[in-house]
């Protein structure tokens, strides 16, 4: 199914709605929810992981997920510009995350697409563009990723952005776990965006409700 950005609201609103019912079963799928025991410097402890590479694997449903962020990116636009989608490739080299759809969401929201490569030293040698120091100032950005679950590579994304003189206007991600500090990063001036909440979620039976660890 061939979606525009470019439809009245009411009918992007209903696309939408179908959009995130449909890729809610996308969660029931082998591999994309795991178990796992990992603890967070906050002091909670989350009992599951999402596996998004595993859900991307399938192009029909990657594409349902691409149009999902186009057009949580298509609202972003119709209130300020921006220059940028900025992908976040992760410091230890793990999975790939939303950097193997970046050129799909580029494409259709017609936003160019650059990568912050964090497991590079150099703060302009984790900007990957083609651009010197003194063009990158005052570029606007779109910082995009997978899932969240502490926030801190968020902020060291959002940290390397303004060490090359840009600023990230909004941060989307396709879930994120309960326990994050949204305050956090809305205090800096940064809006939020969660493409995935906990009520979708629940509503194929899965709970990431957080644990605290008991010293």
């Amino acid at each position: 199914m061939k979606l525009k950005l470019n439809e009245s609201f009411n009918s992007t609103k209903k696309r939408v709605n179908e959009l995130n019912k449909r890729s809610n079963e996308y969660f029931r799928d082998p591999g994309c929810v795991k178990q796992c025991t990992k603890a967070h410097r906050s002091g909670i402890l989350s009992s599951h992981y999402i596996d998004f590479d595993n859900m991307t694997i399938d192009p029909f449903k990657a594409e349902d997920i691409v149009l999902l962020y186009s057009y949580k990116i298509n609202e972003i636009i119709e209130k300020h510009p921006v220059d940028f989608l900025a992908f976040i490739e992760k410091a230890d080299g793990g999975t790939t995350g939303t950097l193997k759809m970046s050129i799909a969401i580029s494409i259709k929201t017609k936003i160019p697409n650059i990568s912050l490569r964090m497991g590079k030293e150099l703060a302009r040698e984790k900007l990957k563009m083609p651009y010197d120091m003194n063009s990158r100032k005052g570029l606007k950005y779109i910082l995009i990723t997978d899932h969240i679950s502490s926030g801190q590579e968020v902020l060291k994304s959002i940290k390397v952005i303004e060490e090359n003189g840009g600023k990230v206007t909004d941060l989307i991600t396709y879930t994120s776990e309960s326990h994050i500090d949204v305050e956090e990063i809305e205090t800096i001036g940064i809006n939020f965006h969660t493409i995935k909440t906990d009520l979708d979620l629940k509503s194929v039976g899965i709970s990431f409700e957080p644990i605290a660890i008991v010293a």
